[in-house]
Parts: C-alpha cells; structure tokens; sequence
C-alpha cells in the first residue's frame, strides 16, 4: 500500500504518528496500513502545496500558479489518467508536471482563435475519454457518469473564463489552459494503454493458467 519504503525517514516519522494516533484502537494490520497510506497522502499533498505555493511566490508565477491550482487539479481529479505506483513517485511527477505548467505558457504567444480552438479540441477530447480509472482505483459506471459530467462542467466554465480573461489583456490564462488541457489528455492516454497493459497480462495470466 505505501510507497515510501520501511526504512524511509518519512515512512519511520509517519509509522510513529500513526501508532500515537490509533493506540487506543484495536485495528489489524491490514487497517493500520490503510491509516498510515491516509497520512501519507495527507503529508503528500501538504509537502506539494507548499512547494508549488513557494515555487509560485519566489520564482513571481504567481498566476500559473494560480490557473494550475485551480484548473490542473479539479479537472484532474474527474478525469483521472495514470497514477503514479508509489507516493514518492507521485509527488516527483506532480512536482515535474507543476514546472512544465508554469513555465512553458511563457515560450509562446497565442492568438484568440488559435487559442479558442485548441482549448474547445483538446476539451472535448477529454471529456469523451474521460474518467479514466487505474487499478487501485476502479470506479463503476454510475460514478464515471457523474465524473464526466463533472469534466465537462469543469471544461466549459475553465474554457469561458478564459475567454473573459482574453479581452481583459490577460492572454496569457488561455496559454497556461491550453497547457493544462494538453497535460491531462497525455495523462488520459497513458493511463488508457497502462489499463489495456494490465487487462492483457491479467488474460494472459488466466490463459496460462488453464494450460
């Protein structure tokens, strides 16, 4: 379940928290997993905000910053994609993807009909193939209606705001938008060969199997 590793400082530091917090609860050790995987995502995602938070302040990206918190996140979390197979990795990624939304909208200069046009395709792309589940995370055809709905709630207001944003000079929201739209739909798609992967070896393990 966890991804830090026994011997991992951080697993050691949140092993300590985790027996001060459940000591007076009679849990088996699968359960005490599970509580220490929560305080993991917990510390997880405190490192990630205060990293992209200082990152934003310090390096004066404050408005990527604040287009990726409020548009990369929401919109990731209903549509989901490929996740990362331990914490630490997650927090790398999430930490790779965060610069890459912040500094690449600076490299070019997009026009309004360019820009429409790409967020509208790259919107629509995401919410036909959205949500997209993975294997620790299986979701059923009622919770993936009401995901997609979300997505493409989410895509129309993000892709409407941005067009206020244009006409008041600030061009460059639908850049940073346009990132983001083209970072989740590559995380959409790997996330869709990374299933097929696994649905292939699960048969090929049950094929040999009945050999």
């Amino acid at each position: 379940l966890t991804g830090w590793g026994d011997d991992n400082l951080v697993r050691l530091f949140l092993d300590k928290i985790g027996k001060i917090i459940t000591k007076n609860m009679i849990l088996t050790d699968e359960d005490y997993e599970v509580y220490i995987y929560v305080f993991e995502y917990i510390f997880q995602n405190i490192i990630f905000w205060t990293c992209a938070i200082t990152i934003g302040v310090v390096c004066r990206k404050v408005k990527e910053m604040l287009v990726f918190l409020l548009v990369f996140i929401p919109l990731r979390k209903t549509s989901g994609g490929v996740h990362a197979g331990t914490v630490d990795v997650c927090l790398l990624f999430s930490v790779l993807i965060y610069f890459i939304n912040i500094y690449i909208p600076e490299l070019w200069n997009i026009s309004f009909t360019v820009g429409k046009i790409l967020e509208i395709t790259l919107a629509t792309m995401i919410v036909i193939l959205s949500p997209v589940d993975c294997a620790n995370l299986k979701l059923d055809q009622e919770r993936k209606k009401k995901k997609k709905i979300f997505t493409g709630i989410l895509s129309i207001f993000y892709t409407s705001i941005s067009t206020i944003f244009y006409f008041y000079t600030e061009t460059k929201v639908t850049s940073n938008i346009v990132v983001c739209y083209t970072t989740i739909l590559l995380l959409l798609l790997i996330g869709i060969e990374k299933n097929k992967k696994v649905l292939y070896e699960s048969d090929f393990q049950r094929e040999s199997k009945k050999i």
